[in-house]
């Protein structure tokens, strides 16, 4: 399906918005995380095992995701799908986080 140019630059502004927002919260998980880690909570190494691991299961869905065209076959659209897909773990992981402090 062929987009107009204002559909487009909507899209591409929302996911402007999306990588903005996701680089934010990442920023706030990295930073909970690092003084979890740091300080040798109760947890730390919990943590930093649940780190690795989320981010293969995360790298392995988005890959099958855009391997079986989940998310169309516009770069646009895969890339708001991958951005979505982060930003939703990103979030579960900065309220879990904050409510561990």
């Amino acid at each position: 399906m062929m987009r107009s140019p204002h559909q487009t630059a909507a899209q591409m502004g929302r996911l402007w918005l999306d990588w903005s927002m996701l680089s934010y919260e990442a920023a706030q998980v990295i930073a909970l995380r690092m003084m979890m880690i740091s300080t040798g909570a109760p947890g730390a190494a919990r943590e930093s095992e649940r780190m690795v691991s989320e981010k293969l299961s995360a790298m392995g869905d988005v890959g099958w995701k855009l391997a079986l065209g989940q998310w169309g076959m516009q770069p646009q659209d895969q890339a708001s799908g991958a951005t979505r897909l982060y930003r939703g773990r990103v979030r579960a992981n900065l309220r879990r986080l904050k409510k561990a402090r």
